[in-house]
């Protein structure tokens, strides 16, 4: 194929990928078997502006799905944080083109000319309080706010205050005690509860 026909076939699937493409969907869907050529074929379109590579491996359109991108560099994470928060107006907006989610084991962040990923570490008891949303792991609301109170006691630099930028009247607070539960770090379980008390 060429790259026009490569082309028409990714704008075929754009909306089926949300935009993002891993090197196997490329592989699959360009139909190029040999390695040589596939990456010779994608350093084409990348050439010509039809793709764009956000970091080792992954490639976007021109118009895609900052979120969908976080959770094919990690299917095990979910979004929380300032980006959960914003969304449910807890606070006001995240930097733009800027995603927050947590995973398990050590974090890390993706820096890119379209977009910012960073992916916080947590342990596999923490892991949890998050459902499925067309394809994305999301953080509920309450479990956002522990996540951020959890990793600014572990001294995270988040650009929000969290004193007096976080409006706790769109957070249930009952929800949040009743998670607090499986947290087992007695400092931790008396910060939270000072904090909600404070505000």
């Amino acid at each position: 194929m060429n790259i026009v026909q490569n082309q028409a076939t990714l704008s075929k699937f754009a909306q089926d990928f949300k935009g993002v493409f891993t090197i196997n969907h490329l592989k699959n869907l360009l139909e190029y078997k040999n390695s040589v050529d596939l990456y010779r074929q994608i350093d084409k379109l990348v050439q010509n502006k039809v793709l764009n590579k956000f970091c080792r491996g992954l490639y976007v359109l021109n118009d895609f799905d900052l979120e969908i991108v976080s959770q094919r560099l990690c299917e095990k994470s979910y979004l929380s944080l300032a980006t959960i928060l914003s969304q449910n107006l807890v606070i006001g907006t995240t930097p733009n083109q800027t995603v927050y989610a947590v995973k398990i084991g050590k974090g890390r962040t993706y820096q890119s000319e379209w977009g910012q990923i960073i992916h916080v570490g947590i342990s596999p008891d923490l892991f949890f309080g998050f459902k499925n949303s067309n394809g994305i792991l999301k953080a509920s609301v309450e479990k956002s706010l522990l996540d951020t109170l959890y990793f600014y006691q572990k001294g995270f630099q988040f650009y929000f205050n969290i004193y007096s930028d976080i409006n706790l009247s769109n957070i249930n607070t009952k929800k949040v005690l009743s998670d607090l539960k499986k947290y087992k770090n007695p400092k931790f379980i008396e910060f939270v509860k000072g904090y909600l008390n404070a505000n």
